[in-house]
């Protein structure tokens, strides 16, 4: 086996994905600027830190089940009154009225 298929399985037994995924991009751009080990693997560690903040805030917000929110479109032209539950059908009709045309 190659070092590099070594380190990734190593690098996914100690579930760090993004460890996984970045080392070879920031191996050579540290090669490349002349970074310290310790300014690579602070890198790595920066980055394996903020994709795990992604995911769990991304894990919180499908946790809470918040409901989608709905919007009327604003070419619509209707207005809504506020009513009542126990308002009739006919009341809640009524309560529902277009707006007037700006232009007629």
């Amino acid at each position: 086996m190659s070092q590099h298929t070594v380190l990734e399985s190593y690098l996914r037994q100690l579930r760090l994905p993004t460890f996984a995924h970045n080392y070879a991009a920031f191996a050579a751009d540290a090669a490349r600027t002349g970074l310290s080990c310790e300014r690579y693997l602070l890198a790595l560690c920066e980055a394996e830190l903020a994709q795990r903040d992604a995911n769990r805030v991304e894990r919180c917000i499908a946790q809470a089940k918040l409901p989608v929110l709905k919007e009327l479109p604003s070419s619509t032209g209707v207005v809504f009154r506020a009513f009542s539950r126990r308002a009739s059908w006919s009341e809640r009709k009524a309560a529902i009225s277009p707006m007037p045309s700006r232009f007629s």
